[in-house]
C-alpha cells in the first residue's frame, strides 16, 4: 500500500506529505480545495501523463514520491527484478517522478532511472484509479485480456513474452534498417560508377586544368592582348622596328667587313639578332591571326 506521498511544486502546492493510513482514506473539501491534486499525484506515479502545466508557476520542476509497502508475493516484484531492480529495504518500493515546465519528466524506481513504459507496466498493478465511467475501463480488450491473464496465473509468461516481441521487432526494425542501407549503397556504386564513366570518356588531359585557367585569362583580356602583341609586332616588324634596323645595320657591317676582317663575329651576332627577330614578328602574327 501507499504509506507516504511527498510533493514538491506540483500544481499549486509547494510542498506537502501525506501519509495514508491502513484502510479507507477519505480527502474531503470544497470545490478547488486541491483534492484532485492527491489524485493527479498518484496518477503520474502510476504512469500517467505529465503536463508542464503541473509545474508550480515560477519553479524549475516539479517533484512527486510515493513509498509503497508491498508484501513478498506482490506481483510487481517479478517484473522488478527484471529491470535489475532491487528493494533496498525488503518491501519497500519507491517511486520517484520529475516533471520540468516542457513537459519531460525523468522516472525512477528505487533510485534507478526508468523509462516511462517501464513505468505504466509497474504502475498498473501499485494503483488503480478509478472516477466517474470508470466502468467503461472494463470494455477495454487489453483491460479484459490483463484479468484473464491474471486469473490464469501467466503474468510471468505474459512479462518474458513482452519482452522477447519487443526483441524481436528490434531486430526486425534493424534489418530493415540494413537492408535500405544496402539499397542506398547500391545506387551510391550506380552515381560514382556513372561520374567515373564521365571523366573517363571527357579524357582529361593531367595538365588542362592549368591549360585551361591561363585560356580563361586570355579570352578574359583578349582586347588588350591584341594591343599589346599588336603592339609587340610593331616594335618588331614595322617600317621603323627592330628588324628593319638590324637590317640596315647587317648592311652597314657587311661592307664593314669588307675593310676590317675583324668584324665577322659582330656580323654574325647580328644575323642571329635577325633571325630571332623575324621568327618573334612571324609567331606574334599568328597570334593575332
Amino acid at each position: 500500500m501507499l504509506t507516504r506521498l511527498y510533493l514538491r511544486d506540483f500544481a499549486l502546492v509547494n510542498e506537502l506529505v501525506v501519509r495514508p493510513g491502513p484502510g479507507l482514506n477519505v480527502f474531503t473539501g470544497d470545490t478547488g480545495a486541491g483534492k484532485s491534486i492527491i489524485v493527479n499525484a498518484v496518477a503520474l506515479l502510476a504512469g500517467g501523463r505529465a503536463e508542464s502545466h503541473l509545474v508550480r508557476s515560477g519553479s524549475k520542476s516539479a517533484f512527486i514520491e510515493g513509498v509503497f509497502e508491498l508484501p513478498a508475493a506482490h506481483p510487481v516484484w517479478p517484473g522488478l527484478t527484471e529491470l535489475g531492480i532491487d528493494d533496498d529495504v525488503p518491501g519497500q518500493l519507491i517511486v520517484q517522478r520529475e516533471i520540468w515546465p516542457g513537459g519531460r519528466s525523468q522516472v525512477r524506481l528505487n533510485s534507478r532511472s526508468v523509462t516511462l513504459r517501464a513505468l505504466e507496466s509497474i504502475g498498473r498493478l501499485l494503483v488503480e484509479i478509478n472516477g466517474q465511467n470508470q466502468q467503461l475501463d472494463l470494455l477495454r480488450p487489453a483491460r479484459q485480456l490483463l484479468f484473464l491473464d491474471e486469473f490464469a496465473g501467466c503474468i510471468d509468461l505474459r512479462s518474458r513474452y513482452r519482452r522477447e516481441y519487443d526483441r524481436l521487432a528490434s531486430l526486425e526494425a534493424e534489418r530493415e534498417r540494413l537492408g535500405a542501407d544496402a539499397a542506398a549503397r547500391a545506387r551510391e556504386v550506380d552515381m560514382l560508377s556513372y561520374q567515373i564513366g564521365e571523366i573517363e570518356d571527357a579524357r582529361v588531359e593531367p595538365d588542362e586544368e592549368r591549360q585551361l585557367l591561363a585560356e580563361l585569362r586570355r579570352s578574359s583580356n583578349l582586347a588588350e592582348l591584341t594591343a599589346l602583341i599588336d603592339g609587340a609586332l610593331g616594335a618588331l616588324a614595322g617600317s621603323d622596328g627592330a628588324s628593319n634596323r638590324i637590317g640596315s645595320a647587317l648592311a652597314g657591317l657587311a661592307r664593314a667587313q669588307t675593310l676590317d676582317p675583324d668584324s665577322a663575329d659582330s656580323l654574325e651576332q647580328l644575323r642571329v639578332a635577325q633571325e630571332i627577330a623575324d621568327q618573334a614578328a612571324a609567331d606574334l602574327r599568328a597570334r593575332l591571326e
